[in-house]
């Protein structure tokens, strides 16, 4: 993931600077509604998981350095290297997994700053006057802030992550990445607007509501599950054809 670093480097920076100006314009939404007053937690479960930040921003970001991660991964030396096409298949989903995690992760770190640095508070899901309470009709808060900071880390990697194999699927197909990148550019459009079958958040209550609710917290596991399972089914007949031989599909 890290061979290299100056690319890694530009990705954190972008990363970086999408989560600063999306929470620049959460906070206005919040300003503009005016019916509550936002905490830090409020950036890390809520602002951070927009859905369209993350389908517009940063699951485009991550395929495009996915797509750079992977690129010497065809050349005669490493085809050299796998043989296998399975192996180098998983060694690859591996790979992109990480990206995922690490995008979540910098989104949800960043905007929990950018919310605290807005609004000046820590935490009131307590508080009548909160985005949680204006969103869940809850106050008495029984949940455990650990188990649920890593339930949203991995619902909504695990989102970005069944795009990101599906991209890397199409990228095996045709070996193109200008298609691969126009159709994550396709599809993450087509979920947020039509489909939502993985970016399902689209109001404030639903990101909180994920958290109070098991079934909904379940369902979204199970749709990303299933996501994973027919990309890998399918991988099966792409990595099962003959294994790289004198440099098949290598870079020379």
């Amino acid at each position: 993931m890290f061979e290299n670093p100056k690319v890694f480097r530009n990705y954190i920076m972008v990363v970086l600077f999408a989560c600063i100006l999306s929470g620049m314009l959460s906070y206005q939404y919040q300003k503009l509604w005016g019916v509550f007053q936002g905490c830090a937690w409020d950036g890390a479960f809520a602002w951070a998981m927009r859905s369209m930040l993350t389908a517009y921003v940063m699951t485009p970001i991550a395929m495009f350095f996915s797509m750079h991660m992977i690129r010497n991964d065809f050349t005669s030396v490493n085809v050299i290297r796998y043989k296998n096409r399975r192996k180098l298949w998983n060694k690859q989903c591996l790979e992109l997994y990480g990206i995922a995690l690490i995008t979540i992760a910098l989104d949800m770190i960043i905007s929990f700053i950018v919310a605290y640095v807005y609004n000046g508070v820590w935490w009131n899901f307590s508080s009548t006057n909160s985005l949680f309470f204006w969103a869940t009709g809850i106050m008495d808060v029984h949940f455990y802030i650990p188990i649920k900071i890593l339930l949203v880390l991995f619902i909504n990697s695990g989102e970005v992550y069944v795009v990101l194999i599906g991209g890397l699927l199409i990228y095996w197909l045709f070996n193109s990445k200008i298609i691969t990148m126009l159709a994550t550019l396709l599809f993450c459009f087509c979920e947020n607007r039509y489909l939502h079958v993985l970016f399902t958040k689209s109001g404030w209550g639903d990101y909180y509501n994920e958290l109070v609710d098991s079934k909904l917290y379940v369902s979204s596991l199970l749709r990303i599950i299933i996501g994973i399972l027919i990309i890998m089914l399918i991988s099966f007949f792409i990595t099962g054809r003959k294994d790289f031989i004198n440099g098949d599909k290598a870079e020379q």
